[in-house]
């Protein structure tokens, strides 16, 4: 395999709510430009009903039936009394029992927590778009009736039933609600030559002399450059390094005295690449190598003395045209270089960025075992985590691609 993903989202913590202040929640709907299509099925949600005995359910979501339910004994003086929950791709639905009388529930000491009845749903991870982020929810079904909900973390909500003691059209009742998802990146990771070539492009006549793009050899009409396209010009981007399916391979080349002498390619990149499927305001990568400087001792950054030249970056827009903006990273303009040593490296890019786009985040490595010796095959992981920011939102993944120092020939 040549690279795995997982969801990694920045501070992602349960909030804890006082039963008062969760009652004053109101409807919260981040406003995004475009929300993104995704799905719940087959993902582990948890709901807890706050204070209820035993007030915590985990299920699967599988859309076909109720995956959450309680139902009480009778405390209180009340009648049995029941709340079931079904998910489906991205609606939750709440369906109070159709007892008479009070609807009651109470705790171990048998006070009542009937009104609010205040649920908190997590672990909201959107299985075919693992970067997905919760950024709204409303109400679709009964909205006049006394409800407040809101989005508490980037994959929970909090619903709340107020009212609900001494109501008695209540019971029977389904409240339906529908969630928003923001799905901003994919990330890719892998391991390639260096061959890159960004530069702009002439497609008539340079003349070497001038400096010029010209219409031809024989006709000196300027015609100018336009910008590396990777859908148009075919060595924009390097190919990436052999892979036998698990690993992508350096060739090792071994004297006779059985001492390592280099690798083939001499020096080589960690690529991230980050296609952009919903407008960003900015994106920070963090390439964690400590597994291949450090760990297994098998790579260097390729300039040492000055880290920082390891790195480039560059932004094909929606049409292919490449713009590298290393140099503006270099000198904090749009973004920065947070920091860089032998083990990471965070790299800002604080600018808007299209829907359409990739970004090309490329760290450089060398071998670091020059005569020593040759026990055979070394791996190492690198592995990085992507951050994309929407507003207070942030949406974000982690990947890694794994690297093996191995005789080919």
């Amino acid at each position: 395999m040549t690279n795995t993903t997982t969801t990694s989202i920045t501070n992602r913590k349960k909030l804890g709510i006082s039963v008062a202040s969760m009652a004053m929640f109101i409807a919260l709907i981040v406003s995004v430009p475009n929300f993104a299509s995704a799905s719940l099925i087959g993902d582990e949600v948890t709901v807890e009903l706050v204070n209820a005995t035993e007030g915590t359910r985990n299920a699967i979501v599988n859309s076909t039936e109720y995956e959450f339910e309680w139902a009480e004994p009778g405390f209180c003086g009340s009648p049995d009394e029941s709340i079931s929950m079904n998910f489906s791709s991205n609606t939750i639905e709440i369906s109070l029992g159709d007892n008479t009388g009070n609807f009651l529930f109470c705790d171990d000491s048998s006070n009542r927590i009937d009104d609010p009845l205040v649920f908190n749903i997590s672990s909201l991870d959107w299985v075919d778009q693992p970067s997905g982020i919760v950024v709204g929810i409303t109400n679709t079904t009964n909205p006049s009736l006394p409800t407040s909900y809101a989005v508490t973390g980037p994959h929970s909500v909090q619903i709340n039933i107020t009212g609900s003691a001494g109501t008695p059209n209540f019971y029977g009742e389904t409240f339906g609600f529908e969630l928003q998802t923001l799905h901003a990146v994919n990330v890719t990771k892998s391991w390639t030559h260096t061959d890159y070539n960004w530069d702009q492009r002439c497609d008539g006549y340079f003349n070497s002399t001038s400096g010029l793009c010209e219409d031809s050899i024989t006709n000196s009409t300027e015609i100018g450059f336009r910008p590396a396209n990777i859908n148009i010009d075919a060595d924009v981007l390097a190919d990436k390094l052999p892979n036998d399916g698990t690993d992508y391979l350096l060739n090792a080349q071994i004297h006779k005295n059985g001492k390592f002498s280099n690798t083939n390619p001499g020096a080589f990149y960690a690529l991230t690449a980050v296609n952009v499927t919903e407008a960003i305001d900015g994106l920070t990568v963090i390439e964690n190598y400590s597994d291949c400087t450090d760990t297994q001792s098998m790579l260097e950054l390729h300039n040492d003395k000055k880290q920082s030249r390891s790195i480039k970056i560059a932004i094909a827009d929606p049409s292919g045209d490449v713009t590298e903006i290393t140099d503006d990273i270099y000198d904090g303009i749009g973004g920065q270089i947070v920091s860089i040593d032998d083990l990471s490296a965070e790299i800002e890019i604080d600018q808007a960025i299209d829907a359409g786009s990739m970004v090309y985040v490329l760290v450089k490595f060398q071998d670091q075992l020059k005569n020593e010796e040759w026990l055979g095959d070394l791996t190492c992981t690198n592995s990085e985590s992507v951050d994309a920011t929407v507003g207070l939102n942030i949406s974000g993944m982690t990947a890694d691609a794994s690297l093996k120092i191995t005789e080919l020939n």
